[in-house]
């Protein structure tokens, strides 16, 4: 996980397991174990991204700062919704689903906790590793992740990947490829890291027919 975890700080989460579950139970989310396991395993740790802090853990603030119980709602299939976290500067909320899946506002980001881990830690992995390298975002419309990097040779870094998000990586040259919401746009974010900037027209190249803005 690009030693994200532990470099982050760790604090004792400030409302208890027991605590998160008689909240939880008393709102009717009678199955809540995966609400639990994330308590247990991540309340109370934050750690940096480019740009922002994230924190998570199963409780919020009020405007006086004191902490409070998370935020906690059905979606139009019945199912539940708990507020699981948030990056800071840039005002997202992550929010977990009764199966797992992690979304950041209402948009759906990630199948798991641990994809949303390892995709922030490649984005610090790369401002830190290479600070020096020149970064571009392009915007392109296809309905699918960009195959045309695989067949310029770069590989996908599954460890970072999800079904929404694809990291490819090559000689000198990171590029992050993010499904943008709403679906029926077919959009799709790319993100674009590289030693020589010369890399970064490559890709533009590859992606013309595609390229929307960048």
């Amino acid at each position: 996980m690009f030693a994200l975890l532990s470099e982050g700080t760790r604090h004792d989460p400030i409302l208890d397991v027991e605590q998160v579950r008689a909240w939880l139970v008393e709102r009717g989310v009678s199955e809540c174990s995966q609400f639990l396991d994330f308590h247990s395993r991540f309340g109370g740790l934050e750690y940096w991204i480019p740009g922002t802090t994230v924190y998570l853990g199963l409780w919020e603030r009020d405007v006086t700062g004191k902490p409070v119980a998370p935020s906690c709602w059905r979606d139009t299939q019945g199912r539940f919704h708990v507020s699981c976290g948030n990056l800071l500067i840039s005002q997202i909320n992550l929010s977990m689903r009764e199966d797992g899946f992690i979304f950041e506002d209402e948009d759906l980001a990630y199948t798991s906790v641990a994809k949303c881990l390892e995709d922030h830690a490649a984005l610090a992995w790369d401002a830190r590793k290479n600070p020096r390298w020149h970064r571009r975002s392009i915007r392109v419309q296809s309905e699918q992740s960009l195959d045309e990097l695989g067949r310029a040779g770069m590989e996908i870094m599954h460890e970072a990947s999800d079904q929404d998000v694809v990291w490819w990586r090559g000689d000198g040259l990171l590029v992050r490829d993010v499904a943008m919401t709403p679906p029926e746009e077919k959009l799709r974010s790319v993100f674009v890291s590289a030693e020589d900037p010369r890399q970064i027209e490559n890709v533009r190249a590859l992606l013309r027919e595609k390229i929307v803005v960048g």
